[in-house]
């Protein structure tokens, strides 16, 4: 069943998990799980967990305050590899290079790392799958939004659909550091000698729901 005709009850349970209570947030996207702690979390939980996100596209899990171990072992029930961001600031010096820190930028172009819609480093080859966001400190009037790019694309005209799976994108991370004033100086000429680019298909299906 596609994004658009899988229509849900925002509010209402979803009693096909057994593990913890799933109830839909919005008719379309995300879905808000109680009754489960990412630190302390059995294997069929996770498996539902997994097939959750699958179908939800977000998940928001209140209350967790996961340290940074337990942050990487919440990203590693999703696979057994974690990504480094390319040029972003993380906690290397504490042990956890995979945990990414993003907070506010003092920039004339990026005044935050979030003012764009965005999909978590898309340069590469294989972007990551899945990513885990945990908010320590929430600025007053501060949101994080969501869409569904699947919904997105199935409310497109045909005409437009049709264009847009004959189209492939080119994603660079030094133009997209350089547009939005992202990378440190001092990491500039780093970045440019990485190279970090890829070409990616403008639409793509979900590997594990096909949407």
């Amino acid at each position: 069943m596609n994004a658009v005709t899988e229509i849900r009850a925002a509010g209402s349970r979803d009693e096909t998990f057994q593990q913890f209570e799933v109830t839909p947030a919005t008719p379309i996207l995300g879905a808000y799980i109680t009754d489960l702690h990412l630190a302390d979390i059995s294997e069929p939980a996770a498996q539902e967990l997994r097939q959750a996100l699958w179908r939800y596209g977000v998940l928001f899990l209140r209350n967790q305050q996961l340290t940074p171990a337990q942050l990487s072992s919440a990203g590693r029930l999703f696979g057994p590899r974690l990504e480094e961001h390319t040029f972003g600031k993380t906690l290397a010096d504490e042990g956890y290079p995979e945990v990414l820190v993003i907070e506010q930028m003092q920039s004339d172009r990026a005044k935050t790392t979030t003012d764009i819609w965005h999909h978590d480093v898309t340069a590469r080859h294989h972007p990551n799958l899945v990513s885990v966001l945990q908010a320590s400190e929430v600025p007053f009037g501060a949101d994080t939004m969501w869409a569904s790019a699947a919904a997105a694309f199935e409310w497109l005209p045909q005409a437009l659909q049709v264009l847009y799976l004959s189209l492939d994108v080119e994603h660079d991370t030094t133009y997209m550091a350089l547009r939005h004033d992202f990378a440190p100086a001092d990491k500039l000429a780093e970045l440019v000698a990485l190279g970090e680019t890829a070409v990616h298909p403008a639409v793509i299906r979900h590997p594990f729901n096909n949407r």
